[in-house]
């Protein structure tokens, strides 16, 4: 196994493994991931238009209108006509949806703190680098199924 293969290996197992462990603490506030991104994209940005929201929490504005729903429901957030254009709907956190963005936000620290507390500086810079690579690197990349049968079987034109 190559050193790249190793890395992918790493990164699939500890994506897994953050994700698993980030959902299960998200429960415990009535939440899932994607309800998260979303409520704390308004708390860290400020009022959003929906199709910006579903971007921030990386949803499909159609997607974003069920999560929007949810969390009108539970009185998180609320949904205002835009003053500059009637047409359009800001959506807003509540008090109590502050509130929750504030204990997501405690829940980050705390991670931050639990994760990244035995990493020196130096290597918690280095990480940093390298994620924003790999981001980058995903948004550039074709990486569908479709793509890699073309490389496996060649092209069938």
């Amino acid at each position: 196994m190559t050193n790249r293969h190793k890395a992918m290996v790493a990164l699939s197992e500890l994506t897994y493994g953050y994700q698993s462990w980030h959902a299960e603490s998200l429960r415990e506030v009535g939440l899932t991931p994607v309800r998260a991104r979303a409520l704390f994209g308004l708390y860290s940005q400020g009022p959003q238009r929906q199709h910006a929201l579903s971007t921030i929490a990386g949803c499909s504005p159609q997607q974003m209108n069920g999560i929007l729903e949810a969390l009108e429901g539970r009185g998180y957030i609320v949904r205002n006509p835009d003053p500059k254009d009637g047409r359009a709907t800001n959506i807003s956190l509540t008090t109590d949806g502050w509130a929750l963005a504030n204990v997501i936000d405690t829940l980050r620290e705390d991670a931050a703190t639990e994760l990244f507390g035995g990493f020196d500086d130096e290597t918690l810079v280095k990480f940093v680098e390298i994620a924003e690579r790999l981001l980058e690197r995903i948004s550039e990349t074709d990486m569908s199924v479709s793509s890699a049968q073309e490389r496996v079987h060649g092209s069938r034109d």
